[in-house]
């Protein structure tokens, strides 16, 4: 079964972490900047939104408002340096994917990557759709460029080796890596809807082991030559 790769926390247990602002996953140090995008993280997971104001984050901080304007420029600058930290873990995890190893390991290695960081920040694909939406479109690009072509590379990489080695039936390798990423992304798209929905708090960390290794295995099986279904 797939593991989470960091401590097994609840999500209430991640929530209280990332309110403590001198301690985040990416070895914030405790500094104004390091604080404010923090602050901004931990509301978005509390609150299940990316619609926050410059006066809660600073707030939420104990730092000026003014802050934010000099360390990022407005609100959009924050939200581009709370993606690029969020994410830096995942996409050098994703980089590190040994090319030699087998398709299916890779795509086993590349979907538990993916849900881990979606667990630890569920409102990472809101945030980014909402930047490549919104956002200049310099801005957007190097987002893109930054996150989802790594994501994509990545992916169609698998895809194609294991066609050519006969593990996977012919799929559109750029159809296939929406529907990877659709598969990880949706239980983690809202919260209050998982709660709603369900009449239940979100995943447990077990859950989210079980929940990494369905994906996979019902991936697998989808791409899978009919010989080794």
């Amino acid at each position: 079964m797939l593991r989470l790769a960091f401590a097994m926390e609840t999500q209430e247990e991640i929530a209280v972490r990332h309110s403590d602002q001198k301690v985040s996953r990416d070895r914030d140090t405790g500094d104004a900047r390091g604080r404010l995008i923090s602050a901004a993280s931990a509301l978005m997971r509390e609150k299940d939104t990316i619609r926050l104001s410059i006066r809660q984050i600073a707030d939420r901080s104990g730092l000026n408002v003014s802050l934010i304007g000099y360390y990022f420029g407005n609100k959009d600058g924050l939200q581009l340096a709370t993606i690029e930290r969020d994410t830096a873990f995942a996409i050098a995890k994703i980089n590190a994917i040994d090319p030699e190893s087998p398709p299916i390991d890779r795509l086993r290695n590349y979907i538990s990557i993916v849900i881990e960081a979606l667990y630890e920040y569920p409102y990472l694909n809101r945030l980014i759709l909402a930047i490549l939406r919104d956002f200049e479109d310099t801005q957007a690009k190097e987002i893109a460029d930054r996150i989802l072509v790594p994501l994509y590379s990545c992916a169609r990489a698998i895809i194609l080796d294991g066609i050519a080695n006969g593990d996977f039936r012919p799929v559109d390798p750029d159809l296939a890596f929406f529907l990877i990423q659709g598969s990880c992304i949706q239980i983690f798209s809202s919260n209050a809807a998982f709660q709603f929905v369900l009449k239940r708090s979100p995943l447990k960390p077990a859950e989210v082991d079980e929940f990494m290794s369905l994906v996979a295995d019902v991936l697998i099986r989808g791409f899978a030559n009919n010989s080794i279904v």
